[in-house]
């Protein structure tokens, strides 16, 4: 994830300046455990799931509705910056 970047010139009128680049990274995760079912993530993309409270042989026991992957940032290849 892309998170900003800054710079610094060591003196006024420099002809150049150093550049940093911020990012923050997290790894993909494949088999994560949702409501006993498998999940597949990428880096960032946030899981969630909508479950209810059924009966079975009298005892209340949840059971998962839906599972979502949803991507809360947009993707994009940072190649072109030469890291």
């Amino acid at each position: 994830m892309f998170l900003g970047m800054s710079y610094s010139t060591p003196a006024k009128k420099a002809k150049k300046v150093t550049v940093t680049f911020n990012f923050a990274i997290q790894p993909n995760e494949s088999k994560v455990k949702v409501g006993g079912k498998s999940v597949s993530k990428k880096g960032f993309e946030y899981v969630w799931a909508i479950s209810k409270t059924v009966a079975n042989n009298g005892t209340p026991k949840m059971q998962v509705e839906g599972i979502y992957v949803d991507q809360v940032c947009e993707y994009a290849s940072f190649s072109s910056l030469g890291l």
